[in-house]
């Protein structure tokens, strides 16, 4: 059954291509430290001469936070304007970094770093154009969805007696929105796997040749999606738990956390390898199966 074979090879994917799981751990956290240097400065700015500084292993309370903010409210425009510049940078980076594991699964040598830079270049635009495509999307499909669902619920929640109908409605609106989302976001990993595969530029006419891919093999096709995005989410649950386990204040807790912290990329990272190789060799499969049959 091609679906648990393609995980398989997903699974593969990931013991087999280790400077790629290094590539993507560096580079996010690269990304990450250009984000909190200036809030790193600034906290050190504000807190060095504060008895307080001893507290911010855990965390900054609300009025610590709301002295900041009056303190430094006239950097607000230069901080708003770095965390939109950071945010347009990780997009860019997470699109060269998915044309980069994509890279790999054409790769039939050792995949080394050169040849993760050049897919990271060569697939880069035709991304970038599926990215502006999958924004369209959400303005013309999930936008209007989200809104027809707000307003049904409405009607039902408006005459209720208790609060349980709007809180079952809002869970409900929720689960429909996040499966939405991921069928959008399946579909489009499905054309970045179809423009790798094919070595195309043509984004729009691999987006129809998706679409007949998966009109033909819809519910497998959530089955690949889902089965790695499963594990990955388990993966991210037992991080998150151990995070809210392990106590804060001391020396030694607070380089744990790093520590765990930075084990927690390198395991986001090999979740996204996962999913993206199952993907690509379920199509991979499913391709080589219908031109054997034809």
């Amino acid at each position: 059954m091609n679906t648990l074979a393609s995980f398989k090879l997903g699974f593969e994917a990931v013991l087999k291509h280790k400077r790629l799981l290094f590539f993507l751990w560096g580079t996010n956290s690269f990304l990450a430290l250009v984000f909190l240097l200036p809030s790193f400065f600034l906290l050190r700015h504000h807190f060095s001469h504060s008895f307080l500084a001893e507290n911010l292993a855990r965390g900054i309370g609300l009025v610590s936070l709301g002295d900041l903010l009056y303190g430094y409210q006239n950097l607000t425009p230069l901080l708003l304007g770095h965390i939109i510049s950071i945010f347009l940078i990780g997009i860019a980076v997470s699109l060269a970094t998915t044309a980069g594991i994509f890279g790999a699964f054409r790769c039939e040598i050792e995949y080394r770093f050169p040849d993760i830079v050049a897919a990271c270049g060569r697939y880069f635009f035709r991304f970038l154009r599926v990215f502006l495509l999958f924004l369209v999307s959400l303005v013309v499909i999930f936008v209007p969805f989200s809104r027809s669902l707000g307003a049904v619920f409405q009607l039902w929640t408006r005459n209720a007696n208790s609060a349980w109908p709007n809180f079952w409605s809002g869970w409900v609106k929720i689960i429909l929105l996040l499966a939405l989302y991921s069928l959008l976001k399946m579909f489009f990993d499905f054309t970045k796997a179809r423009l790798v595969r094919a070595d195309s530029r043509r984004v729009l006419h691999s987006l129809g040749r998706c679409a007949s891919f998966l009109s033909r093999r819809f519910w497998r096709g959530v089955a690949v999606f889902l089965l790695p995005s499963l594990v990955s989410s388990a993966v991210v649950f037992v991080f998150f738990f151990l995070f809210r386990v392990i106590p804060t204040g001391s020396l030694w807790t607070f380089w744990a956390v790093f520590g765990l912290e930075q084990l927690y990329v390198f395991f986001r990272g090999a979740g996204k390898v996962l999913t993206l190789g199952t993907l690509y060799h379920f199509f991979r499969l499913e391709t080589e199966k219908f031109q054997a049959e034809g």
